[in-house]
């Protein structure tokens, strides 16, 4: 299911993808896993590389297999010129020297880091969002955050940024590796539990 231009007080407008399981039903409540760079998860029509994860057949064989259970998925898009400057730890700027700080924002992150931003739209937006409209478990053990490369980053920095917060591999390592050996390479993936928004 595709939610087209959602608007936010924190974040250009953007679009994401909301996979449910086949048995989805709203008498039961169920886990969210947060992915982002959506556009790449079910086509590489949208993606950089034009590959994609194939996410909707790979989360759907790991739960007839036992593997994972029940869960929704939430693809959040990136918004393309904006990518890293939302997915890169804002924080983490202060630890480098004004050079290369300055030369980073500039050139990599369009003039103005975004990651704070881009969490409190996760947090405060989307999840909320989200949690109204589908029957979600809430807590934070039920809420996960997943992403490779550069939305791996923005993965670890909301686990590090949200009081609380763990990091756990169970049982999304899993999905990890399929994914990682379905599209033929081993790019990082960070996973954990995210906090209760």
């Amino acid at each position: 299911m595709r939610l087209a231009a959602v608007l936010s007080r924190f974040v250009d407008a953007r679009n994401f993808d909301v996979w449910l399981p086949d048995a989805y039903t709203p008498s039961k409540r169920y886990r969210v896993l947060y992915m982002h760079d959506g556009q790449a998860l079910f086509s590489g029509q949208w993606s950089v590389s034009h590959e994609s994860w194939r996410l909707s057949d790979t989360v759907a064989a790991l739960i007839r297999q036992g593997k994972l259970d029940d869960l929704i998925v939430v693809c959040i898009w990136n918004n393309g010129k904006y990518r890293h400057s939302e997915y890169f730890p804002q924080k983490a700027l202060v630890y480098l020297l004004k050079a290369a700080r300055t030369a980073l924002v500039y050139y990599m992150l369009a003039e103005k880091p975004r990651a704070d931003r881009y969490l409190r739209f996760v947090v405060e937006e989307l999840k909320p969002a989200i949690d109204r409209r589908f029957a979600t478990l809430t807590d934070r053990d039920n809420t996960l955050i997943m992403g490779s490369s550069m939305s791996a980053i923005i993965s670890l920095y909301a686990i590090s940024e949200s009081v609380g917060i763990r990091c756990r591999r169970l049982p999304l390592h899993a999905l990890a590796g399929r994914i990682r050996q379905q599209c033929g390479h081993s790019s990082g993936t960070g996973l954990g539990t995210a906090t209760q928004f």
